[in-house]
């Protein structure tokens, strides 16, 4: 369904353009897990989303950065 020029993804109600960047960070560090078929280091997950060209890092100087972060929250349980 179309809002406006706003696509909503498959899976959410929510529109793709308002979901919140470390969101779509997280989204895009999955989707990359996945296409590794297991472990891999931050380098390689950034490495992945860049060439997909899933997610946009505006500062390319902490972007392994922020992946790792990302892959440190995935490996946390979640608190109920």
């Amino acid at each position: 369904m179309r809002l406006r020029g706003q696509w909503r993804e498959q899976a959410g109600d929510r529109p793709f353009r308002l979901r919140g960047r470390r969101t779509r960070l997280a989204r895009a560090v999955r989707i990359a897990l996945l296409e590794a078929g297991g472990a891999a280091s931050a380098e390689e997950i950034y490495a992945r989303i860049v060439r997909r060209g899933s997610f946009f890092f505006g500062d390319t100087g902490v972007a392994v950065e922020e992946v790792a972060r990302v892959l440190e929250a995935v490996g946390r349980p979640i608190p109920r």
